[in-house]
């Protein structure tokens, strides 16, 4: 891929980025109206975890990081 390419490749991922995101807002604010914040982000993170274990097992990768010393240092942070 050329560098120009990239470029604008770029500019629309942070495009549909921001508008995912922005979206994201308004589900959360709908979502908060039926549980307690803390139970909602608990369900959030548990769901959004699990839907990442399984796109690592249907794309077949490896779920240990390739370097873990730096993964558990920038987790703790």
């Amino acid at each position: 891929m050329k560098a120009a390419g990239a470029w604008k490749l770029g500019f629309v991922a942070l495009g549909f980025s921001a508008a995912f995101l922005g979206y994201n807002w308004v589900v959360m604010k709908v979502g908060l109206r039926y549980s307690q914040p803390f139970t909602f982000a608990a369900l959030r993170t548990f769901f959004g975890a699990l839907s990442m274990f399984l796109l690592l097992a249907v794309l077949r990768r490896p779920m240990k990081p390739k370097a873990l010393g730096v993964t558990v240092v920038f987790g703790l942070l």
